[in-house]
Formats: structure tokens, sequence, C-alpha cells
């Protein structure tokens, strides 16, 4: 955009009859040029993301889940204050709760929509021009690191602005009916704002290091989850550890030292305290966080901006072109003798012939791996004929040693920094408390599940493996089954985790074991029709962004945006009628989350018979008929799951454009 006007207005002063304006836009020209100077790599990519269509489904699918919220509240207010006979203050006030509503749920919906949307935005920035090979074509050029990684950015970021310029009229709705002030308006916008350019820097960051997108999206996911969820809540139990010896002045200055810190750390806690009526807001300010997203974004662009240079470094390092000294003929056999020898020498043994696939993709696959690998698989394990499924099942859930190793201490770290906590308050012996652990292991895993689904056939679309796939006599159901199978492999050590959880609590007495065994075959049967969806979505899609956004995108509609449409549809019922239909319960049949919190609550109390009433249709059921119930609709998880991959693998040839035969 800089560089169109630039080239107008050099272009404008170059023609006649224009005298001193002609200097004074010159002037101009050269001032924008000068005080911007990410004005190249933003114009580049700016060029490149308005000719995507996918910024006009974000746009449209931001907007409609905003105004569906807002709706929601708004029909639920009016059936609440419903009353005939009001007076004029009594609907003033009326409307100021209304606004003050209204403010709520867009400080929460837009803050937490920069959190999400931020990394996606700038998930492909730096490692697409990795990917693609042009990485090094523009350090070639005058254009400073700096001016790339903060172009880069700024291209990003406006995305994210343009959604929160699009909302600004709900702002203006609120600031007519009143109840908000004008100061919490500008803190929100501008939290927002500083908001979504932490959430794009810490994408940008990755980004520079990591070439994947989906890798990039998941990474950056649990990283803001870690900072702003688990880190938080660790430090608030050794608060509450201090607080225990602690008199109640010290007491109180210790909570109060901690809010101020949270609120400058974390911009959805600050949102959370600011609206909510609670009476704690002056523990929370705006401009705290503000600046604390501030500085993260420029940290992270530093670290970004230094990563870019080091990649040419790397490669002189690498690719060492050091001609070597000329040697003679008889010197040159000696070496190549002596290399042979060297080589039969050390090289271990060769893979016997009999655990090799005859398969014409055997090869590639076994090629792509070490000698020594594949060595140590043949003395455990035969190659089978498919080799698809076989180079699915080696894949380890992150590529490489240090990285599993950062991921397992992390986890371990955490989850016993919690558990050590929650011990010395007494509060670990609480069914309640383990729902909540079984929600977070739920939702870790589903998102796990979603982005590994996703992108098991998209990866192999941007390498030159998938043309050979597509080439070979494997059939899809092959190919489907095995990507299949692959990504159950990747989930391996999350299952381990949370079912190592509930048996650790279930043989201290406190979930019981029938709570224990419903809780993971729900897990993995109402997991399992998100993967096949997932595969869908990579076989459909072009680009594994695309695929990734849309299978994180269709469990968020059917968790959140399918309840609170027909949530909507019970509030004007009951507003028209005066009875409600419950039909926003229908959801709770689908949502792992009913059956797990259900289960542990009622069958971790010694077995009582406790009278359980079914969503909808209110019937009350004992113990006996919900574990029946539920192993009912785990069956049904595992019917779609197979009937979705069966249809998958029918339709494989025309989702691809294969030819049938």
């Amino acid at each position: 955009m800089q560089l169109t006007a630039c080239s107008e207005l050099a272009r404008f002063t170059r023609t006649p009859h224009h005298g001193i304006i002609n200097t004074a836009m010159s002037s101009i020209a050269s001032s924008i040029r000068n005080l911007w100077p990410f004005g190249p790599i933003f114009a580049s990519e700016l060029q490149q993301m308005s000719r995507r269509k996918r910024s006009y489904v974000l746009r449209v699918g931001y907007l409609a889940l905003l105004l569906s919220i807002l709706a929601l509240g708004a029909v639920s207010m009016n059936t609440t204050y419903a009353r005939q006979d009001q007076s004029v203050v009594m609907l003033a006030e009326r409307q100021a709760t209304l606004g003050r509503s209204f403010f709520v749920m867009f400080a929460l919906f837009s803050v937490a929509a920069m959190h999400l949307i931020g990394p996606v935005l700038s998930s492909t920035s730096i490692g697409s021009e990795r990917l693609r090979r042009t990485l090094d074509v523009l350090l070639m050029t005058p254009i400073t690191s700096w001016q790339i990684v903060g172009g880069k950015l700024f291209s990003r970021v406006l995305g994210a602005l343009i959604l929160i310029g699009l909302t600004l009229p709900v702002l203006a709705i609120v600031r007519l009916l009143g109840g908000v002030e004008l100061s919490d308006m500008l803190g929100l916008t501008t939290l927002a704002v500083a908001t979504a350019l932490g959430s794009t820097a810490i994408g940008l960051w990755l980004s520079s290091h990591i070439n994947r997108a989906w890798a990039v999206i998941l990474l950056a996911y649990m990283l803001q989850l870690a900072v702003y969820f688990f880190v938080p809540l660790i430090i608030w139990m050794f608060v509450a550890l201090g607080m225990w010896g602690s008199t109640g002045r010290q007491s109180q200055s210790v909570v109060e030292f901690w809010m101020t810190v949270m609120s400058a750390t974390n911009p959805m806690w600050t949102t959370i305290i600011r609206v909510s009526p609670s009476g704690m807001s002056q523990f929370a300010s705006w401009w705290p966080a503000i600046i604390g997203q501030l500085l993260l974004t420029t940290a992270l662009m530093f670290l970004a901006t230094r990563a870019v240079r080091k990649l040419p470094k790397e490669q002189i390092v690498t690719h060492d072109v050091t001609p070597p000294a000329p040697v003679s003929a008889t010197e040159t056999k000696t070496e190549t003798e002596t290399q042979i020898e060297t080589e039969t020498t050390d090289s271990p043994p060769p893979v016997p012939l009999s655990l090799v696939s005859t398969s014409p993709l055997s090869s590639h696959f076994t090629s792509a791996l070490p000698v020594q690998r594949v060595t140590a698989l043949a003395k455990h394990r035969a190659i089978s004929d498919n080799p698809v499924r076989w180079r699915e099942m080696l894949q380890p859930m992150l590529p490489r040693k240090w990285q599993r190793r950062v991921a397992t201490y992390t986890t371990l770290g955490l989850l016993g920094l919690t558990y050590f906590g929650l011990g010395f308050l007494g509060a670990l012996d609480q069914p309640e408390l383990h729902i909540a652990y079984m929600f977070c292991f739920q939702t870790l895993l589903l998102m796990i599940a979603v982005v590994f689904s996703a992108t098991c056939i998209a990866n192999e679309k941007e390498s030159d493996t998938w043309t050979l796939i597509i080439a070979s006599p494997l059939s899809g159901r092959e190919i489907v089954y095995g990507k299949f199978f692959g990504v159950l492999r990747r989930l391996k050590w999350p299952m381990i985790l949370t079912a190592s959880h509930l048996l650790v609590f279930t043989i201290v007495g406190i979930v019981s074991p029938v709570a224990t065994f419903l809780s993971l075959l729900v897990v993995i049967t109402f997991t399992l029709p998100w993967v096949v969806l997932g595969i869908y979505f990579s076989l459909a899609c072009k680009r594994v962004t695309t695929a990734v956004v849309l299978n994180l995108l269709t469990p968020m509609g059917a968790f959140m945006v399918v309840p609170l449409m027909l949530a909507f549809v019970d509030i004007i019922q009951r507003g028209i009628t005066g009875n409600s239909s419950r039909l926003s319960e229908l959801t709770y049949y689908y949502l792992p989350y009913y059956w797990i919190g259900t289960a542990i609550i009622r069958l971790s109390s010694n077995f009582d018979f406790y009278d359980i009433t079914m969503p909808v249709v209110g019937v009350r059921i004992d113990v006996i008929s919900f574990t029946f119930l539920t192993f009912g609709f785990c069956a049904i998880g595992a019917v779609v799951t197979y009937l979705g991959l069966k249809l998958l693998s029918r339709r494989f040839n025309k989702i691809v454009g294969r030819a049938d035969g």
C-alpha cells in the first residue's frame, strides 16, 4: 500500500505545471519511505493476503459468531426484564444493564479470539519462505532481517486489526445504551490490538524455527495455555501456601501483588477482572497488560530477527564449497580402496531380504530412514505389505529427541507442581478437581488429534511423496487406514498420560474403577470421529493451514456455536410460550465432557445409586443404566468412525482426482 502511494506520488510529481505542489508531494513521498522501514515486505505480503479467499471466510465467521453471542445475550435480557409497566428510570437502568452485558461479551470474545487467530495468521510467515527457498533471495536484497520480520508481522496483524475494526460498531451500540465508561472501551480496544500483536509475534517466532504451519499453530496454543493458565495457577498455589503462615495484612498484600503481576502479564485475566461485577477492578488495569504485550512483541521480534540472520551463516557452515587439493591417480585409487574397505568393515549388516516388502514404495520409505534405524527396526518387526502404514507407525509424536525431552519434562513438571500444590491445600481428594483435570486432558488430546489428522496427508502434498503415493498401486483403503493408524500412534503418549492420572487416583481410592474405565472409553471413542474428519480435510484441502483451521473450527462450532444457537431458540420459545424445550441440552449427548463429568462425580461416591436426570427428556435413571447408556454412545462413536473410514476409502480416488483401476 505504501509502495503504491509512493509510486503514484512520484509519477504525479513528474508531470508538468505543478511547481511548489510537486516539491511538497516529493517530500511527502520520501518521508513515507523513511518513516515506514517495513514497507516493501508489508506491501508484498498484503498483496498476497488480499487474494486469499480464507480472509473473507474468516471475517464472515468472526462476525457471525460474535453477533450470535450478542443476540443470545439480548434475547436473554429481554426475556428477563420483560415487563410492560416500566418507568423511565427503570427503562434507562435496563438499557445500561444491557449495554454492560454487551460489553462483557464483546470483551471476552475479542481478547480470546485474538489469542486464537494470531498464531494462525503468522504460522506460515517465515516457514513458507524457507520451504519455497525464497528466504535466501530476500536476504540477498538490501532489505534487512529486521525489515523482513517487521513487515511480515505487521502485514499479518493487519488481518486481526480488520476484524477488530469490523466489530467497533458494537462498541458504538454499547455507548448509546450506556453503562460503560469511555475509558474502558478505549482500554479494551487497545488491549485487543496488543493481544493480537503478542499472539501473532508468538507464531512468527515459532515460524522462524519451524517450517510446518500445523506445528507452529499447535505449539503456539500450548505455549499460550501454559503461560496464561498453568503458570498462573501454579504461582497462585504457592502464593496460597505462603499465605497460611502470614497475618491478615501480609496475606492481603501478597494477593494484591500477585494480582498486579497477573494484570501486567495476562490479557485474559485483566479482561475478566475489569469487566466482572465483583468489585475487583481496582486490582487490574488495562495499560500494564498493554505494555506487557508490546514488550513481548518486541522481544519475540528480536529473537525472530536473530533466527533469520543466522540462517545464511548456518548454510555457509554446512555447505562449505572449498575445493579439495588435487591428488594423483594412484593416491585417488588408494583412497577409494581404503574408503571401500572402511565401509565394508564399519557398516552394519544389511537388512534381510525376507524382511523387506516387495511393494514399489518400500524402497522409498526405507531410504528416508537411516541405515542403522532400518537395521534396528528389522530386528524387531518386519516391513509390512502396506508401506504407508508401516512408515506412519514409525513416526513419533515429535520428530526430534530434544523436542520429546522438553515436552516430557515440561508436562511432567507442570503436572507434578499442580499435584504438590493442590495436595498441600487438601484439594486432591475432591472428585470435582479430577473432572477439571479430565477436561484439560480431553481438550489437549482433541486439539492434538485434530491437528495431526489434518496434516497427515497434507504434508505429503507439500513434498514429493504425494505424487509417488498416487502413482503407486496402493488402494485408497490402504492409504486411509495407514494414515488413521499413524495418527493413533502419535496419540499414544497423551493417552498414556491421561490413563496414568486416572489409574493413580483410582489406586488411592478417589476415582472409582468404573469411572476410570468409562472416562477412558469416552475419551477414545469421542475423539476418533474427529480424526476421520481431519483425514478428509487433509485429502480435500490443498494447503496444510486450511485443513488445520477447518478441522479446528469444526469442533469449536459443534461444542460452542451449536449450543449457543439452540440456547437462542430456547430463550425465544420461553419468551413466547413461557416454557422451554431444552433443545440446547441435546448437545450433551455428543459432548465428551458431560459423560466424563457425570461418570466421575456419580460413580466415585462408593457406588451409591444416585438418580441421574438425563438431558432434554428429563428421565431419572440409576448408575447402572447410565453405565450402559455410556457404552451405547461410545459404540455409536466407534460405528461413526468405521463408517467414515469406509466412506473415505471408497471416495478416495474421486477426492484426490485419481482414476479408478
